[in-house]
């Protein structure tokens, strides 16, 4: 049997638009987990939020597809920032052992998310046929207008969320207390303001990715769980805190499980992603982009 070059570019692409989900997750997990120190269990419902409020925006309110998203974004970054000032916040006030607390308090969270999605929306699927309507057919490659726009909008979104992190005053902020929040304290920083918009950008991200995948996945209150999961799985591999690093990781992840659940089956893919994530911190504990201490 000849090797059928365009199925692989099929599958490939397939693979850069469900890594760039991936990739997006992991990249606002990362990013919180690097500035705070706490591993954000609500950041799946995040996702489904960010699905829902871009299915309303469309098709409700018929905006365009790429503004349904932002708005979803949007939302998420406020709602963000309220779960850091009116949670996170007050447990880091009362005590300074506070992460453990952290740690329950969003897995509450996610638990309050789903079950307030459960409770508005219903226990049914909702989704979107498309966003843009055609396909794009090169020699025997086949793509939906759909996919190019998920995976171009995505790396948009990541330069876009890198551009906020390197070239402004808050990305500035956000670096100086992940690395050192006693010293970012002396020359200024307000820590307090910057974990929150840490978080909201974290939320952001998120919601990005749920929001973009609405033709490919379908909104419902547990949706989140399963790209939390891929999530962890990718700060891993790109190494904890390292929010490039967790996006290209994410794009490697999701090339992969496009490959094996072409070639050999979806029920592999699954096994194939942890299995591989077991075996790297085995032999490289801090993750394919990340440095030793």
């Amino acid at each position: 049997m000849l090797f059928d070059v365009s199925l692989f570019l099929q599958y490939v692409l397939y693979g850069l638009i469900i890594g760039g989900m991936y990739g997006l997750m992991g990249a606002g997990l990362s990013l919180i987990w690097g500035v705070m120190d706490i591993c954000n269990f609500a950041h799946g419902s995040l996702y489904m939020l960010g699905a829902y409020f871009a299915y309303l925006a469309f098709t409700t309110f018929s905006l365009d597809p790429i503004l349904s998203i932002l708005m979803a974004a949007a939302i998420a970054f406020f709602v963000g920032i309220l779960i850091e000032k009116l949670t996170l916040l007050p447990l880091r006030r009362k005590s300074r052992e506070w992460l453990t607390a952290a740690y329950i308090s969003t897995l509450g969270l996610s638990i309050v998310f789903e079950n307030g999605a459960l409770a508005v929306w219903g226990g049914h699927r909702q989704g979107v046929d498309y966003y843009y309507v055609g396909i794009l057919d090169f020699q025997g490659f086949r793509i939906s207008y759909d996919r190019i726009v998920i995976l171009a909008v995505s790396i948009i979104m990541m330069a876009a969320f890198w551009l906020i992190m390197e070239r402004t005053r808050i990305g500035r902020a956000i670096r100086s207390v992940a690395q050192d929040k006693e010293a970012a304290m002396l020359v200024g920083v307000e820590v307090d303001r910057t974990y929150a918009i840490t978080v909201g950008l974290g939320s952001a991200l998120a919601a990005v990715a749920g929001g973009l995948l609405m033709p490919v996945f379908l909104a419902y209150p547990t949706v989140g769980q399963d790209p939390i999961r891929k999530a962890f799985a990718v700060v891993v591999l790109g190494g904890l805190g390292n929010v490039q690093g967790a996006f290209l990781a994410g794009l490697i992840l999701g090339v992969a499980g496009a490959l094996v659940t072409g070639y050999i089956g979806a029920g592999y893919e699954g096994i194939f992603s942890f299995a591989v994530l077991i075996a790297l911190l085995l032999f490289r504990p801090t993750g394919i982009f990340g440095q030793a201490k």
